[in-house]
């Protein structure tokens, strides 16, 4: 019963570590589309982005659609993040080649320096794949530092994941214009994961940390003797 049950975690865990490695991550660190004039000091401009398959645009018309701090800024947060350069103005990340995908999380800040952050509550909308449209609220907690948040399961099956850059709120700091984002976490769309699809109206089966995906190649050698030893163990027992 021991080597059963450990068996299960161990292959439950080897799964969850082979879907980790098939996760794209929009990260802004690969070679920028920085736009002509767009390179400050400071601040970095950059137009529609793309990376691992996915595109990032905007609503916006003009060159410096998205803007994150350089490395020589004091409101650098290690690591290259962007915000909307509009207010106003929706953010939308689409796959290349038109297919489906999973939304799985994003960090964000709420606002764009340290003086203005605040709790910001941004909305995030999913087109899913039979048309329909689904949303998620984050909320951050107004430091100036990246939190992550995990969409639902509901976002499992979408073919574009937007949300508003935000605006000078009423009562905010006035610098603030929105919120900044990083590391988007984006997976393969559940419906197209064996074992997996839509239940009856309700969301997909699958959480994207725990589709199913295919088990490389030496795990089931190493299943096969997992189970070699079992069974000489038992035998040792009976004889015993």
């Amino acid at each position: 019963m021991r080597y059963r049950i450990f068996l299960a975690l161990f292959l439950s865990w080897a799964a969850v570590q082979a879907n980790a490695s098939t996760l794209t991550v929009i990260d802004f660190e690969s070679p920028l589309n920085i736009c002509p004039g767009c390179n400050g000091t400071s601040a970095l401009g950059i137009s529609d982005y793309s990376q691992g398959g996915f595109t990032l645009a905007s609503t916006g018309t003009r060159n410096a659609k998205f803007i994150g701090w350089q490395p020589s800024s004091p409101y650098y947060t290690g690591s290259y993040a962007f915000w909307n350069s509009y207010t106003n103005e929706t953010s939308i990340l689409t796959k290349d080649d038109g297919s489906a995908f999973s939304a799985v999380s994003i960090k964000l800040i709420g606002g764009i320096q340290p003086v203005g952050a605040y709790p910001l509550t941004v909305t995030f909308f999913g087109l899913r794949r039979d048309g329909s449209t689904i949303g998620q609220n984050f909320t951050t907690d107004g430091v100036y530092g990246f939190q992550e948040f995990s969409f639902s399961r509901y976002f499992g099956d979408i073919l574009s994941l937007s949300w508003g850059s935000g605006a000078y709120e009423p009562g905010g700091p006035s610098i603030s214009a929105g919120n900044m984002f990083d590391d988007i976490a984006l997976g393969q769309a559940f419906r197209d994961l064996p074992g997996c699809g839509p239940s009856g109206g309700q969301p997909p089966k699958c959480d994207p940390e725990l589709s199913p995906v295919p088990i490389p190649a030496s795990l089931p050698l190493l299943a096969v003797g997992l189970g070699g030893l079992g069974f000489i163990a038992r035998r040792k027992r009976k004889l015993s």
